[in-house]
């Protein structure tokens, strides 16, 4: 228990970094990615082994999804993650010197700033009502942001959707694990 928490931790350290929010939302949709890949080749493996207690013991796939996800996220969390932030900033550092490149070279030809700059700084801010909650509700309503996409994209059923997919374009008889009635 003291190693799942310290795993945790070791993710928790990483909200001081620029770009934590869109990195972490990035890294979960990424760990559900692989879980379900790793679902979609366990059930190819149990197709195969049907008749054995492994194929038995993983005949409920959620179950299996739930694991694999756990299991993404205690030991390469933290990588995923910290290689979205890492993404996120080497693309917001380029964006940046693209902007200033055009704006050195439209400043040496007219000597003036760009109209595209102007525009951007004479627009009211889009989240202009964010700046009056105080800081611990802010925080609270990214909180809670956060936690309701991670339910969304986990306790979804698009996930067994996604797997009869797969299966399907690759030929093989699709479980009844996976068929969704509705």
């Amino acid at each position: 228990m003291n190693f799942i928490l310290a795993r945790i931790l070791a993710i928790k350290s990483l909200c001081t970094l620029r770009n934590f929010v869109p990195g972490l939302i990035l890294g979960i949709k990424a760990m559900v990615l692989l879980a379900i890949a790793l679902v979609i080749q366990t059930s190819f493996y149990i197709g195969i082994i049907e008749k054995t207690p492994f194929g038995f013991a993983f005949s409920n796939m959620n179950v299996v999804f739930f694991m694999y996800l756990g299991i993404i996220f205690i030991f390469a969390g933290k990588q995923i993650i910290q290689a979205h932030i890492i993404l996120l900033n080497k693309l917001d550092l380029l964006f940046r010197k693209i902007i200033d490149k055009y704006s050195t070279k439209y400043w040496k030809k007219n000597r003036k700033d760009p109209p595209f700059l102007s525009k951007i700084s004479n627009n009211p801010k889009i989240f202009r009502i964010l700046e009056k909650i105080p800081p611990r509700k802010r925080r609270a309503l990214a909180v809670s942001m956060v936690i309701v996409y991670v339910v969304i994209q986990v306790g979804r059923f698009g996930i067994f959707d996604a797997i009869q997919y797969g299966i399907s374009i690759l030929g093989q008889k699709v479980p009844e694990e996976f068929q969704i009635a509705f």
